[in-house]
């Protein structure tokens, strides 16, 4: 969760959101959405314990590197055990808050004049952003239905 405008006009607090596209035709992912900059340490599809090399801590410093090209300095909000919706496999999701401290913003265009990264108002982001993140976001600001 990367948050700006928060000291200065609260009313006007944003929150930085990427834009993920299917990868693959066959992708499970309904449509195209909106979601806050993250991944996993391990993209080895054979392993599920014991494969990734760096801490979370780094993980979530490198991916929000590469979804946004900002370098962040980040904060452990929670972590959470939970079930992959498919496998059912357990692992761990960990959050953090994230501070930009470097880099310039990295631009990725998509059709329809969608650009992402993008800040998004509190209030207002967008509908088709993944129910887990909105979950996230609510949680970590107290709302009870945090709706885009």
């Amino acid at each position: 969760i990367c948050l700006r405008n928060i000291i200065k006009e609260p009313s006007n607090q944003e929150i930085l959101m990427v834009y993920d596209k299917p990868k693959h035709k066959n992708d499970l992912k309904p449509g195209n959405r909106w979601g806050l900059p993250g991944g996993k340490c391990c993209d080895d599809k054979l392993k599920t314990h014991n494969c990734c090399t760096e801490t979370p801590e780094k993980t979530a410093i490198r991916e929000f590197l590469e979804e946004t090209g900002y370098i962040a300095k980040v904060e452990l909000l929670y972590s959470d055990e939970l079930l992959h919706p498919e496998s059912r496999e357990k692992f761990v999701r960990h959050t953090y808050l994230g501070s930009i401290v470097g880099g310039r913003q990295s631009i990725t265009k998509f059709a329809g004049s969608i650009i992402s990264p993008h800040w998004f108002k509190l209030g207002a982001f967008p509908r088709n952003s993944h129910k887990s993140h909105q979950h996230l976001i609510g949680r970590y600001f107290g709302i009870a239905n945090a709706k885009g």
